[in-house]
């Protein structure tokens, strides 16, 4: 019986290898873009040692958004932080506004 059990775990081993092996190749993910589309830039980071926080930038909009992680609320979720105006913060003609 136990040479039956090892016997079934190592072909299970070698099924679930093969399987990991043939979707290693997979392509990604990609997100429908219908008409013209928008394009976001998002990374995730840390604001203040202590509050995880992700950043989106929409490009089109020239918008930066922030949104932390409320660690206060136990059920948790995320506040939204006011935006940014990437036109006004970085002017064209370099001229600080």
């Amino acid at each position: 019986m136990k040479k039956f059990v090892i016997t079934v775990l190592i072909c299970l081993n070698v099924a679930l290898v093969a399987y990991l092996a043939l979707h290693v190749g997979a392509d990604e993910a990609q997100a429908q873009r219908r008409g013209r589309g928008a394009s976001y830039a998002a990374i995730t980071g840390r604001m203040n040692t202590n509050w995880d926080v992700v950043y989106v930038m929409d490009p089109n909009a020239q918008l930066l958004m922030a949104w932390v992680f409320d660690k206060t609320n136990p059920r948790g979720g995320m506040v939204a932080l006011k935006p940014r105006d990437l036109k006004r913060d970085f002017p064209v003609d370099g001229a600080a506004r």
